[in-house]
């Protein structure tokens, strides 16, 4: 039923992606694996988010805090492009 409603409706969505790049060596980044779509990708942090209730910035920094706090338990993947 939510698929059928996305397809006629076609609602505005909206959403971030937070890189994050590494204190000590800027040539590494953050990398997470979500829970959602194909978990065996790695990408950046980030999430959707609502306008009317937070900025752009706001919610990167809030997915990105979730992703940061989450990485204990999901390893958290820095990655250098050599």
């Amino acid at each position: 039923m939510r698929s059928v409603y996305w397809r006629i409706a076609k609602p505005t969505t909206y959403g971030v992606k937070a890189l994050i790049i590494h204190p000590a060596d800027t040539d590494r980044v953050l990398l997470v694996q979500h829970s959602y779509g194909d978990t065996s990708l790695w990408s950046l942090p980030g999430g959707g988010y609502k306008p009317a209730r937070e900025t752009p910035e706001e919610a990167a920094r809030r997915s990105a805090s979730k992703s940061y706090a989450s990485s204990w338990t999901r390893r958290p993947l820095f990655w250098r492009n050599t």
